[in-house]
């Protein structure tokens, strides 16, 4: 009974949702350009596929999501913030993934702690971006991507929680890179790369290889994170097929990564490497150096990239601008609004950098000390749950999602000190392994209560 009223609701809120988007296309060839005509019948699509396989729908999305970072700016224009482009359509995909799961489905993430500070966290930048905005349109888009980032957690939480869905998770983000790489390895080639591996460099650009990203930087944070991904399944492999081809994946990954010449990317990854092993792996440091020695020899031109440092000055003076930028107590408390940074770079210091290249000033600026608190508060609580599930008594599956969820938010951290890394083009996949992390955990702690449970049920029968 309970099926058939399910799959009854299902059928009639996806016919509605055809309607409506077949209205929207048939409107949009009438009054508008091709672009949202194809915007349009990408979201159908999307829209079709999440009715009937909402965990294929999700993994297609991991799947094709690098592909169109490039495609950044092909799309309508509303006003001098907001763009509703390809990669909008996305996200804004996922989100209505999200609200037709949560009316569908049943759910159990607010029983989950990173969820109720990210929906905490959401709420706080909603309402009082809002409130301080001086631009609303500019706030909804920012605002919709951290949203999606949310839904993305959300539904990888209810979705991947399995150890089979972890391997078809694992495989299609790997997957993910193959367009990516091919383009990026074109790409050097047509700049010509040379052994040892080196760039030649173009004045006034970037020195490292993009991919289909639209800056360096989209690849290299995009290649630290899928390696960490490697490296949680190289550490708990058993055999030693399965240590051979995460290694060799692993390797390829590094190989952009150093391409990418995005030195943030090198230490976020160094970085986590180092922790993972004075905490666990002692024989990874010794690994690590060795890796750093063949990479210098093998990529000499890396020592060129690491002294410069005109970057650097330019992001301390922004730095320091954004700090001591003139506010009152609530300002300081409550932020002055999400999208803020950018406007005031924009609009004020018209500058043409917006970002701010530091998530910590920029969510400090926005969010104040309490936004600044809840960001942080939810990556701590994420590495917590990761360290307590690393354990040898853990199943294989799960310590290596831990460790990967460990790994990439230990990069992170220290990648967020001089980038803002918020887009969602390589987020998706931190917050799809850190749902899926948080999913396993409240499976685990449900069996464990469980056979608690059960074994309190028979002791009180032999007692009777």
């Amino acid at each position: 009974m309970f099926r058939t009223q399910t799959r009854e609701f299902l059928h009639f809120h996806f016919l509605v949702f055809l309607f409506l988007a077949t209205g929207a296309v048939c409107f949009g060839l009438v009054y508008f350009t091709y672009e949202i005509v194809i915007l349009a019948m990408i979201v159908v699509w999307f829209g079709i596929l999440f009715a009937v396989a909402p965990r294929g729908g999700l993994l297609l999305l991991l799947l094709i999501r690098p592909s169109v970072d490039v495609f950044r700016n092909i799309g309508l224009q509303f006003g001098p913030v907001a763009t509703l482009n390809l990669n909008a359509m996305l996200a804004i995909s996922v989100i209505i993934l999200g609200v037709f799961f949560v009316s569908v489905h049943k759910h159990t993430f607010l029983e989950n702690k990173v969820s109720k500070l990210f929906l905490v966290y959401l709420a706080f930048t909603l309402v009082w971006g809002m409130v301080m905005a001086r631009n609303r349109m500019n706030v909804s888009a920012v605002f919709l991507r951290e949203l999606s980032l949310f839904v993305v957690f959300f539904l990888s939480f209810q979705l991947f929680s399995r150890n089979q869905h972890i391997k078809k998770l694992t495989t299609i983000c790997i997957l993910s890179s193959a367009i990516p790489l091919g383009v990026a390895f074109l790409e050097a080639i047509r700049r010509g790369l040379r052994f040892p591996l080196h760039l030649p460099s173009i004045e006034g650009v970037h020195p490292g290889i993009r991919g289909l990203f639209s800056h360096p930087s989209g690849l290299g944070v995009y290649m630290m994170l899928l390696l960490m991904i490697c490296l949680g399944f190289v550490l708990t492999e058993n055999r030693k097929v399965g240590v051979l081809k995460w290694t060799a994946v692993a390797g390829v990954l590094y190989f952009f990564l150093i391409l990418s010449y995005f030195r943030t990317a090198w230490a976020g990854f160094l970085g986590a490497v180092l922790v993972i092993s004075l905490l666990k792996y002692r024989k990874l440091l010794v690994i690590a150096l060795l890796l750093i020695a063949i990479s210098l020899v093998v990529a000499p031109s890396i020592l060129e990239r690491l002294p410069e440092l005109s970057s650097w000055h330019w992001r301390l003076g922004v730095w320091n601008r954004l700090l001591l930028y003139e506010g009152n107590v609530m300002d300081y408390v409550f932020g002055r609004g999400l999208g803020s940074v950018s406007v005031l770079m924009r609009d004020v210091w018209r500058m043409d950098q917006v970002t701010g290249h530091s998530i910590y000033v920029k969510v400090f600026f926005e969010t104040g000390i309490l936004g600044t608190f809840l960001f942080l508060s939810m990556k701590l609580l994420l590495l917590k749950t990761a360290l307590n599930l690393i354990g040898k008594d853990q199943p294989r599956c799960v310590r290596a999602v831990s460790l990967a969820v460990f790994g990439m938010s230990i990069a992170l951290l220290i990648a967020y000190t001089t980038q803002s890394i918020r887009g969602p083009a390589v987020l998706w996949y931190y917050w799809t392994f850190a749902g899926a992390l948080c999913g396993m955990e409240y499976q685990l702690r449900k069996e464990k209560l469980a056979e608690v449970s059960s074994s309190d049920g028979e002791e009180t029968r032999s007692q009777s």
